[in-house]
This record gives structure tokens, C-alpha cells and sequence, in this order.
């Protein structure tokens, strides 16, 4: 089943455009990395599938509908329905409870229902016994840990993640990936995240999408080959140094080549 669809997608920082997705599928129900550079545009697209950009051109729908053309209150249950995490996500000068609470208490959840879910939440993350201490006295993983904490425990549908396994030690890393996998599997979360590792994407991810320059590329990045394309008499040519590989004309001015394996 689809659940994003973008048609013609584009969004643009004033003259610059940094996503265009003519056509791309993400499907429900299972876990999606999207890979590439810096500033190929993951993070864009990602705020996208959360409704919390608006694009420039095109749409995206949401299980086969654009929220923003729905009846008036479609677009916020959407969002409701949708869990974010960003790279570097903000915690309260609170309790670490009350950190985890907030989504519940503005959904007007009553506080001793919120206590019990707070507490399965911080266990899922490896952190029972934490409610109390100071949010901002926590390491770095386990400060992430609670914000992953305060994402699950309004049990969202989907799960938008960036980077969320940067800059994490090996311990949180794995609390993570046993968090996404457990959560896909027994409940059937639909997960995205972006990435740069790619062991971990084919580790954890059933789909995975690779952005270059804003465009969804066919194939992966196993292997990047950095060199210079220049044109000879006969035709374009790519050299890596090492490696010399033709480049088929009609492609205009071309700045990255992509092979998918079936073809070789």
C-alpha cells in the first residue's frame, strides 16, 4: 500500500531549488532509509512527508489525498497521525517526564493515564527510573532517547526520523534500532529515515531512496566513484584516475552518472 505519493514535487529556498521529485512512492507499513549527500535533500523532503513545509510546486498525498485540499481540520489530524524526530531535537528545562508528557498533554490526555504511558515509553527506550531528572543533565544519548520517548508515546501511525542515529554511541544506536524494527514489526509503524550509513539502511530498512542533488536517483550509493566528467573528441567521459567510463550522449552537461547493477 502507497502511503506518500509525490506528484511533480518541488520546493524551493527563493531561486534555489533543493527537491524535485517528479514521481516517487513511499509504502506503508514497512521502514525506509533515504540516503545521499549533504544538502541532497532529505531532510526538505522529510519535513514535507510531515506537512510542516508547504511546496513550491506539485503535491504530496497522504494515503492517496492532500491533506492541505481536505476539509478544514484534514491537514492538523494528518500531522496528528505523524511523529517527528529532528537531528537535533529541543528538550524543556523540565523533568524528563514532563518532557515526554507534553505531546500527551496537549492532546488533553488525563495525568494519571499520561503517568502510565510516560513510563512504557521511557521503557521502551531503555530509561525507566528517569522521570524525574532534569532533562537537561542527560547525555547526549540519552537525551535522544527521551525525545524519541516523547515521539512514540502519542503513538503516531508514521515515523519521520532525521539522522537519528548520528552522533550517538553505539549502546543508543542499537536501543534505537530495536525500538524502530520492534515497533514496525509488531505494530505495524510505518518508519522513515535518513541516513548517511549505508550498512545500517540495508541493516534496518526493507525500501531504500537515494537523493543527489534533490533528484531520487535509480539505484544506491554503494559505490561512489568522485573523478571529473569532461568531453572528449568522441563523446562525454568520466575519469576517476583509475577507471575511464563513456557516457552515453543526449544528457546534456552531465555532474553525476548512476549504473544500476542489473545492466552490467
Amino acid at each position: 500500500m502507497t502511503l506518500f505519493q509525490a506528484r511533480n514535487l518541488v520546493f524551493s529556498y527563493g531561486d534555489s531549488t533543493v527537491l524535485d521529485v517528479p514521481d516517487l512512492q513511499v509504502p506503508g507499513g514497512r521502514i525506509t532509509c533515504l540516503t545521499g549527500p549533504n544538502g541532497s535533500g532529505k531532510t526538505t523532503l522529510l519535513l514535507l512527508m510531515a506537512f510542516l513545509l508547504t511546496p513550491s510546486r506539485g503535491q504530496l498525498l497522504f494515503e492517496g489525498r492532500d491533506p492541505r485540499e481536505g476539509q478544514p481540520g484534514t491537514l492538523d489530524q494528518t500531522r496528528r497521525s505523524i511523529g517527528f524526530l529532528s537531528q537535533d531535537p529541543y528538550l524543556f528545562r523540565t523533568s524528563v517526564e514532563r518532557n515526554v508528557a507534553y505531546g500527551l498533554a496537549a492532546r488533553k490526555v488525563p495525568g494519571k493515564q499520561r503517568k502510565g504511558l510516560v513510563a512504557e515509553a521511557l521503557e521502551a527506550v531503555g530509561l525507566s527510573g528517569f522521570e524525574q531528572r532534569p532533562a537537561r543533565s542527560l547525555s547526549g544519548g540519552e537525551a535522544q532517547r527521551v525525545a524519541l520517548a516523547r515521539t512514540l508515546v502519542t503513538d503516531p501511525t508514521v515515523l519521520l526520523l532525521d539522522e537519528p542515529l548520528a552522533n550517538v554511541d553505539p549502546a543508543t544506536r542499537a536501543v534505537i534500532e530495536r525500538v524502530l524494527s520492534d515497533r514496525n514489526r509488531e505494530e505495524g509503524m510505518t518508519v522513515v529515515l535518513t541516513t548517511h550509513d549505508l550498512d545500517q539502511a540495508y541493516r534496518l530498512a526493507d525500501d531504500v531512496i537515494t537523493l543527489v542533488e534533490g533528484k531520487v536517483v535509480p539505484g544506491s550509493m554503494e559505490n561512489v566513484f568522485h573523478g571529473s566528467v569532461f568531453r572528449s573528441a568522441e563523446a562525454w567521459v568520466f575519469d576517476t584516475g583509475s577507471m575511464t567510463i563513456a557516457i552515453p550522449g543526449g544528457h546534456g552537461d552531465p555532474r553525476t552518472a548512476a549504473i544500476p547493477p542489473e545492466t552490467i
